[in-house]
């Protein structure tokens, strides 16, 4: 009987991150980096692409030290260097597993032989042979060995960069990234539910302006005159939809309205509007790298004081004191 692999068996950790090689689409895109020229960086790309063809095209490694082909997918391989013993014994034996064993029961076992230094298939001699052109939009379906194997390749020898690992120093040669394509579906349906129900929110608190100046100012919108229905709602929709923060700051919100949604939540985010007025106002120092009132050190930053606060009737009398002041 074929048992039923787990999703941890079907997964291969490579340089820190999982390789899912079961029933996964992975599609290529371009790489970001932000110490790119402006002109790439509108592209989201790292280095200068092919003009005609947009494209980098990848073939397997010749290790001349170790005399053998270095593709990661025997525990000899160089690539490996830096593993553990266990470790490297483990990732070879995954890896013959799921990528090695289901290639050559297709293709025949004697493709894959990291010792053969003329290698008509590592040498891609023809068609047949091994090589991966990688541009945006290209797609790996972890199902097809053949692509499995390509994939796997391009990302153990880091001319493929997991999209969650782009900007790691390991990564810093490759031209694209790869990215999970149902999770990034899932994401945006995720993030467009959690807009729906920020805007619902947003609308039904725009009744409650006590309610909503508070929550504003703590997820970071202070001054928002809430009054005016209109402007409020062009600033927090600039707010929720902002191009490098948006499914952050819609975050921000959402978990700022279920905070003031509890008894303790609400005491929180107002004391911290109190607490921001009284800093601006010097009636806050900060001492020892703490907001203190009365020798009283609150936290380090303007939160956590205000969460300390919540909790301390003492020191709420002491602040509303404070405000009340002259």
């Amino acid at each position: 009987m074929t048992e039923t692999l787990t999703k941890s068996d079907s997964v291969i950790e490579i340089h820190g991150f999982p390789l899912e090689t079961k029933g996964v689409i992975y599609q290529v895109k371009n790489k970001y980096d932000a110490d790119a020229p402006s002109g790439l960086k509108a592209h989201k790309t790292t280095k200068y692409l092919d003009d005609v063809t947009g494209k980098n095209t990848v073939s397997a490694t010749y290790s001349t030290v170790g005399r053998l082909w270095d593709t990661g997918l025997y525990e000899q391989s160089p690539v490996f260097k830096g593993l553990s013993k266990e470790k490297r014994k483990e990732t070879a034996q995954k890896v013959k597993e799921l990528i090695v064993e289901p290639f050559e029961n297709i293709y025949g076992e004697d493709l894959l032989d990291p010792k053969d230094k003329e290698s008509n298939f590592w040498n891609y001699g023809d068609d047949s042979g091994f090589k991966v052109d990688l541009y945006d939009g290209k797609i790996f379906n972890t199902d097809e060995p053949f692509e499995l194997l390509q994939l796997y390749i391009c990302i153990i020898n880091r001319d493929l960069a997991p999209v969650e690992g782009q900007n790691s120093p390991q990564f810093r040669d490759a031209q694209f990234c790869v990215e999970n394509r149902d999770k990034v579906v899932s994401s945006k349906v995720e993030d467009e539910m959690l807009e729906i129900d920020v805007i619902g929110s947003f609308h039904s608190l725009l009744h409650q302006p006590k309610v909503l100046k508070p929550i504003l100012n703590y997820i970071g919108l202070k001054g928002v005159d809430v009054e005016n229905k209109q402007m409020a709602t062009t600033m927090f929709l600039r707010f929720i939809k902002d191009k490098e923060q948006s499914h952050q700051n819609k975050k921000l919100f959402d978990d700022a309205v279920k905070l003031n949604s509890k008894k303790q939540g609400k005491k929180e985010i107002v004391y911290y509007s109190i607490l921001q007025d009284l800093q601006q106002k010097g009636k806050l120092p900060k001492i020892n790298d703490s907001f203190t009132i009365n020798d009283t050190a609150l936290g380090v930053n303007l939160k956590a004081a205000a969460k300390f606060v919540s909790n301390k009737p003492s020191l709420q009398q002491e602040i509303d004191a404070a405000v009340n002041e002259e």
